[in-house]
């Protein structure tokens, strides 16, 4: 191309660009080619040239454009970079020194709550001691009143045992006695009777009076002799019960045949059943000793009149009620008649037990003995009885 050869260079090139790999080589033998072509006038050589001449420079182009482009992007990434570094430092210098500040401030309250720590552990300590001194002082009057209790309990234990012995022997006493007095009893009635089929009959009539007397006292004193042993049982041993299906009807009208001899002044006795048509679960023995009891002192307060035994339904047990047409028995009596030996007046015969005993009895079956304090035409009390 200096000797300004273009035919030559225009064969030539061709083969050169085919086998030239390299851009930049492939470029200068372009730009080669195109300026022999000009000058030749070969315009089919001339358009293939330029044409790759041109895709190459418009690479060259985009290849210079992306690198330019990446080295600002690189600018950019290194300006925000700085700018990051430059805020992360800041925040970085921000955060030591509330760092430094809280750890100022956490030094401080970990120094007064040392400060109080100590002070309170101090108090505790002294506290501790106080207590432990106290606590050395009630155990020591612990331990000696541990060893009067046990000597106060030895000695109710020996109390108690002598008391129970003594129950004992009171029990058998009682028990050996009445066994010792009804048979005597017994023979004085049987005698006056005797007595009165042995005499005449105008000395009969008169004579009967005093075996009635001496019946009635007979009785009292056999009541009496039963009450003192049954109310021995109570404070010695738990009366046994024997729990059944009871028909009432069947069980009053026995209480009420069997105390029909108590009445020496011929009262009227009636039973009313109210709708208990059913059985109920408790021990008929003890009910008739309860009702046996109630007509007794009926009989006992009653002078002329009617005394009358009514059955009936109160929610869910059945009540039995005893009413007497007597004297009746002021309200203010109303808890006390049912403590032990307790009587109105002293000359009221009896012992004061029967209704003592009674309520103990209607307690024993789960139910409950009371007087109708409402009832004023008398004296009514009611006993009430759980159906199962």
């Amino acid at each position: 191309m200096a000797n300004k050869d273009y035919a030559t260079a225009v064969e030539l090139l061709p083969k050169v660009i085919q086998n030239t790999p390299d851009s930049w080589s492939r470029r200068r033998f372009l730009r080669l080619m195109i300026e022999a072509s000009r000058n030749l006038d070969r315009k089919d050589l001339l358009l293939p040239a330029l044409s790759e001449y041109s895709a190459m420079t418009d690479d060259l182009l985009k290849q210079h454009i992306s690198s330019i482009y990446r080295e600002m992007q690189i600018a950019y990434d290194m300006y925000d970079l700085e700018d990051e570094f430059n805020s992360l430092k800041a925040e970085k210098d921000n955060t030591e020194r509330r760092l430094n500040r809280n750890l100022i401030i956490l030094s401080a309250i970990t120094t007064i709550a040392l400060i109080v720590m100590i002070v309170v552990l101090f108090m505790l300590y002294r506290r501790t001691r106080t207590l432990a001194r106290r606590l050395e002082e009630s155990n020591n009057t612990l331990t000696s009143e541990r060893d009067q209790l046990r000597s106060q309990q030895d000695a109710i234990r020996v109390a108690r045992e002598e008391a129970e012995k003594a129950n004992a022997l009171r029990a058998h006493f009682i028990k050996n006695l009445s066994s010792e007095i009804v048979p005597p009893l017994n023979a004085i009635t049987e005698y006056a009777h005797l007595l009165t089929d042995l005499i005449d009959e105008n000395t009969k009539q008169y004579m009967e009076s005093y075996v009635g007397m001496i019946d009635l006292n007979c009785d009292l004193l056999r009541t009496l002799s039963q009450d003192v042993m049954l109310l021995s049982e109570i404070d010695t041993t738990r009366l046994p019960v024997n729990t059944t299906n009871v028909d009432i009807d069947r069980t009053l009208i026995t209480a009420i045949e069997s105390a029909k001899g108590l009445d020496r002044k011929g009262l009227e006795v009636n039973f009313v059943n109210d709708g208990v048509d059913f059985m109920i679960h408790s021990d008929p023995q003890r009910i008739q000793q309860i009702i046996t009891y109630l007509l007794s002192n009926a009989f006992k307060f009653t002078d002329e009149g009617s005394v009358t035994v009514r059955a009936y339904k109160s929610g869910k047990n059945v009540a039995i009620s005893v009413t007497d047409t007597g004297i009746g028995i002021n309200h203010k009596f109303k808890d006390k008649i049912f403590d032990r030996f307790f009587k109105i007046s002293r000359d009221t015969p009896g012992a004061g037990l029967g209704l003592h005993i009674a309520r103990h009895l209607a307690r024993l079956l789960g139910g409950e003995l009371r007087l109708d304090s409402a009832y004023e035409r008398g004296a009514r009390f009611i006993l009430t009885l759980p159906v199962g």
